[in-house]
């Protein structure tokens, strides 16, 4: 009986290690090619990084240019560069008058 299990686990063995390495060859094959996806958009990602250098200098360009003229405070607040100015207090609106007790009013119908 034991001659019979030894000669069936050594091909369950070699069938388990043949499909693990099957396994591991199929996925470092989708390393592989994940790999060479982002090497193929790196010189995208350069180029967006450069940009964002360039923006963020011309934005801080602007902002001390706006010290200088403030004029140009109406694009840079929507563009959210600048914060809005802050509005002056002004004083809450009046309560509207009430009829006196002794005047004759009819409501409209």
């Amino acid at each position: 009986m034991q001659d019979f299990v030894k000669k069936l686990l050594v091909p369950v063995a070699i069938l388990l290690a043949a499909g693990s390495m099957v396994l591991a060859w199929t996925r470092v094959s989708k390393h592989e090619q994940l790999l060479d996806d982002g090497r193929k958009l790196q010189p995208e990602l350069n180029n967006i990084q450069m940009r964002q250098l360039v923006f963020r200098g011309l934005a801080q360009d602007l902002l001390a240019y706006s010290q200088q003229n403030p004029n140009i405070d109406a694009v840079l607040v929507p563009m959210g560069l600048k914060a809005a100015p802050a509005r002056p207090q002004t004083d809450p609106p009046a309560q509207p008058q009430q009829p006196s007790a002794g005047s004759t009013t009819t409501p409209r119908r």
